[in-house]
């Protein structure tokens, strides 16, 4: 069978860059509060949109932990946004597994009704990566998996972009 990378969803039009993402209140897996000044507390964020049941975002995410490491003090944070858990204790519970076994050590948010009609809407599969910068204006939306390597030089490309 083929490696499915990406989970398209049918509907949405996708995220535009340049849009901006802001008035959030929610929180993470381990339900410490996060709002929308998390985004100020970084020059990047990078968004990374995942479900319980899609195997290649459980696969990458040991890629986003190694990248939020080695970015932390160059002004980086690594985020993740869990698309399928709204509201629901059980794939919250799912979640929380998932990412223990993966050696995350970011955080990963629960989707408010701001996130779910900002973000989540548009989303055309997962995983979808999305980069913000401090106020919260897409920079850049890739939908798919990319390699550690691919994922530092995007990141080194928007960080450079926003210096």
């Amino acid at each position: 069978a083929a490696v499915q990378l990406y989970t398209p969803v049918d509907g949405p039009q996708g995220l535009s860059e340049g849009a901006v993402i802001s008035g959030f209140d929610t929180g993470d897996l381990d339900g410490n509060a996060v709002d929308s000044s998390v985004l100020a507390q970084a020059n990047l964020t990078v968004l990374q949109i995942w479900a319980t049941t899609c195997t290649p975002c459980i696969t990458e995410m040991p890629n986003w932990e190694t990248l939020s490491q080695n970015y932390r003090d160059k002004g980086v944070q690594v985020l993740g946004l869990v698309a399928d858990v709204y509201g629901d204790e059980t794939k919250a519970e799912e979640a929380r597994t998932i990412a223990a076994e993966a050696g995350v050590t970011y955080p990963n948010l629960l989707a408010d009704a701001v996130l779910d009609e900002q973000v989540l809407y548009d989303v055309t599969g997962t995983p979808t990566t999305v980069f913000l910068d401090s106020e919260g204006t897409i920079l850049r939306v890739i939908e798919g998996t990319r390699d550690l390597e691919d994922l530092s030089a995007l990141v080194d490309e928007l960080l450079a972009g926003l210096s």
